[in-house]
């Protein structure tokens, strides 16, 4: 996670999820998903943001592109260039992808969701495996997290560019 500016994300009380649930609920109908991997699940969604959005947001966001941090600082293990959108700035540009979001996790509700991260990696950059969050209570409680919004249960990557060779994801 990157350490946010000053008035560069709110984070609200995060709504529950339905009793004993672990996993969120994933529309299997949402238009182009295509699992491609069971453990741990992995989809893929062809276009699933418009090429306008995309656009948008990298020309929006790549001039705000500042080191990635995580919750311990510059670290070696992430090389890459990142920032958090606001709500604001993420609905100016790609109005739709909050919502598509929302749609894929069936009406997920906004207060579960982190803002959207534009991250950028170039040729040899990595974010090395990792845990998102602490997973213990007392852990948890010393990374901040016990009051905000917990656990990360999933992820949304969207490629807002092609490249013709290189780049890829590991799990």
């Amino acid at each position: 996670r990157v350490a946010p500016g000053p008035g560069s994300r709110v984070v609200a009380p995060p709504a529950p999820l339905p009793a004993g649930s672990r996993r969120l609920a994933l529309d299997e109908d949402f238009p182009g998903l295509r699992r491609v991997h069971a453990s741990p699940p992995v989809y893929l969604v062809e276009g699933f943001l418009p090429a306008a959005e995309c656009a948008a947001l990298t020309r929006t966001g790549v001039p705000l592109l500042l080191r990635s941090r995580t919750d311990g600082g510059v670290s070696a293990g992430r090389t890459s260039d990142s920032i958090f959108l606001t709500s604001g700035c993420a609905d100016a540009c790609a109005p739709s992808l909050l919502a598509r979001v929302r749609r894929l996790f069936l009406g997920l509700p906004r207060s579960r969701m982190e803002e959207p991260q534009l991250a950028r990696y170039g040729a040899g950059q990595r974010y090395t495996e990792h845990y998102d969050t602490p997973t213990t209570g007392p852990e948890l409680e010393q990374a901040g997290h016990a009051a905000g919004p917990g656990l990360r249960l999933a992820t949304v990557l969207v490629y807002l560019t092609s490249l013709a060779s290189g780049g890829r994801i590991e799990f």
